[in-house]
């Protein structure tokens, strides 16, 4: 895969299949194989003589690192690949609880309250996932879109250049490491992706173009920025 990037002719056919979603799946259900009951996705990889594919991270870290279940009702993503590490300002106040498997958290500011519901349950996991639903999206109204833009204004981002690196230096030159805090594409692609229901999205969008266009003036912080 480096050899197509910087150009050259690699030496055999790049195949880095997605394995962190049987991986993930199979361990859930503990039918790894026996000579890789102990292993990473990364040894299992360089075992069978493939790439080791990382464009997306290993959320399974988020196993124990719930604070950053809260970015998850936004669609982004603070793993340890990502550059800096997110958090919101004082103007934000973040409240958390767990009712059996969902994770509810309720954002306190001066615009007033916004909420969501995450779940990543057994069931999720049995099929390779490892990163949160979103039950409950922070937009359930027009209320909201302005509060939305609030948080994001004062997200915050602290470079932390380490984590990056030592996963670079893990992976070496048998994959690509990414850094990337989400997967939209542009500022309106998150808003359809990740805040709003598809049908919603494009009601919006026919009937109220111009509102519907107002919040992505916020979301560029994250964005632009990694």
């Amino acid at each position: 895969m480096l050899s197509l990037i910087k150009g050259d002719m690699p030496d055999a056919m790049p195949f880095a299949p997605r394995l962190d979603l049987w991986y993930v799946a199979a361990r859930a259900t503990n039918t790894l194989p026996k000579e890789y009951k102990s292993a990473s996705i990364e040894d299992i990889c360089r075992n069978e003589g493939w790439g080791i594919y990382r464009l997306n991270s290993d959320y399974s870290y988020l196993e124990t690192a719930y604070d950053d279940w809260v970015f998850s009702a936004f669609g982004i993503y603070a793993f340890p690949e990502t550059c800096f590490s997110m958090g919101f300002n004082s103007e934000v106040e973040i409240e958390t609880k767990w009712k059996g498997h969902e994770f509810h958290v309720t954002f306190h500011t001066r615009m007033g309250e916004l909420s969501s519901i995450v779940v990543l349950d057994q069931a999720a996991k049995k099929q390779g996932v490892t990163y949160p639903w979103v039950k409950e999206r922070v937009i359930k109204n027009f209320d909201d879109w302005d509060k939305v833009g609030f948080l994001f204004e004062n997200l915050e981002l602290t470079p932390r250049y380490e984590s990056y690196l030592k996963v670079c230096e893990s992976i070496g030159e048998d994959g690509l490491v990414c850094s990337s805090p989400t997967d939209g594409g542009s500022p309106m692609h998150q808003i359809h992706k990740h805040l709003l229901p598809h049908n919603q999205f494009f009601v919006l969008y026919k009937k109220d173009r111009s509102r519907l266009e107002n919040l992505p003036r916020a979301l560029p912080i994250i964005l632009n920025r990694h």
